[in-house]
């Protein structure tokens, strides 16, 4: 099987700022796509949990509580939402970092 390594460094850097100036609603895929990312980087780097945790709270912002649920129920959320928690455990350490930090430094 294809090791994919490199898109998962991309992925901190493009999601959150598609998100957060998407038209909503998005997909269940890109949400589980951010909120994967968002929670594996949380609990590696339990530091920033913090932060990590403003950065989910704003791609959802104005997104109606019942839509959010229906989305983290759906199907399409939950298949996403494990292959990016594989795809991050299966980096190395410096690269879960760079994307990691993606999440936090994202710039305009």
């Amino acid at each position: 099987m294809m090791k994919i390594r490199k898109p998962f460094l991309v992925l901190p850097l493009a999601c959150p700022l598609l998100l957060a100036h998407a038209e909503l609603p998005f997909s269940a895929q890109a949400l589980a796509t951010a909120q994967a990312m968002i929670d594996e980087c949380s609990r590696t780097y339990p530091a920033d949990a913090a932060r990590y945790q403003d950065r989910a709270r704003m791609i959802v912002k104005g997104l109606p509580d019942a839509e959010l649920a229906a989305m983290r129920e759906s199907d399409d959320f939950k298949t996403m939402y494990e292959a990016v928690r594989a795809g991050f455990a299966a980096q190395d350490a410096a690269d879960a970092e760079k994307a990691c930090n993606g999440l936090l430094n994202d710039k305009e």
